[in-house]
């Protein structure tokens, strides 16, 4: 009788219960690049891209398909961490370590995935839960219980990062120039992000990178009508998350427009 193949892939749920944690806490590591988290990739078509450092926007490295277990990125861990009782889309993942072994150390590499998947005459991306999480042999021996537990200097939190008053300046000017020199409201500065980031997770047809985020560093943030309104960022290049609230924006905008950036 031939033997059982080896175990090669692990639910989360599997690690996260022999090493005394949740998935959630699994989730917060693959959100900060700590650990590969992956998930059973349908056939999907996108674009791999590279950050160089001190250069932008992003390269555009190729357009091919991935499928099978795939590296989910720090964004979609993130997603799912903050939304853990709802179905997540799966709109990038990451290169594995063959690739990145080809870039400097310094280089931010990624993979924005097309929405593959037809249901009521729309596309969209593959769902995930909690459930469709796994870990390869090799992450499970790498990180042990007492090397997690001691992790303990995970991404920095912090209110704000400089990249956004270049983010907010750059939509205060591109506005300012499609409405004649007349200044926008500081709303219309915020949901002008807002649309942006909407529509680059939704369009299949876009391959440069956002015009007013070039960086790639607010993940999610509200249209400017929501009650509290706020958004969140995550900046891989340095290893800071945090958030910043509608309601700081005017403040920030008198300040930009007595001394404005050079962008």
């Amino acid at each position: 009788m031939n033997p059982l193949p080896e175990k090669k892939h692990f639910t989360a749920k599997e690690c996260a219960d022999a090493w005394g944690l949740t998935v959630q806490d699994l989730l917060q590591y693959g959100a900060y690049g700590k650990i590969e988290l992956m998930v059973y990739l349908e056939l999907t078509e996108g674009t791999m891209y590279v950050f160089r450092k001190g250069k932008s926007p992003r390269e555009e490295i190729k357009r091919s398909a991935w499928c099978g277990f795939q590296i989910l990125s720090p964004m979609v861990c993130r997603n799912l961490q903050v939304h853990p009782d709802k179905p997540c889309p799966v709109i990038s993942i990451e290169p594995d370590q063959t690739t990145k072994k080809h870039y400097a150390d310094d280089d931010i590499l990624g993979i924005d995935l097309f929405q593959p998947f037809i249901e009521n005459g729309e596309r969209r991306y593959q769902m995930i839960t909690y459930k469709d999480l796994w870990i390869r042999k090799e992450q499970k021996q790498k990180f042990e219980p007492k090397k997690l537990k001691q992790t303990s200097t995970l991404s920095k939190k912090s209110r704000s990062h400089p990249e956004l008053r270049y983010i907010f300046w750059r939509t205060f000017i591109t506005l300012k120039k499609r409405n004649n020199g007349i200044n926008p409201q500081y709303k219309h500065v915020w949901d002008a992000i807002h649309d942006e980031l909407k529509d680059f997770e939704e369009n299949d047809d876009i391959f440069k990178a956002k015009a007013l985020d070039p960086l790639e560093l607010i993940t999610e943030i509200n249209k400017s009508n929501t009650p509290n309104a706020h958004l969140n960022w995550y900046s891989r290049a340095d290893n800071k998350s945090g958030s910043y609230e509608l309601i700081s924006l005017p403040g920030l905008l008198r300040d930009l427009k007595k001394n404005p950036p050079s962008i």
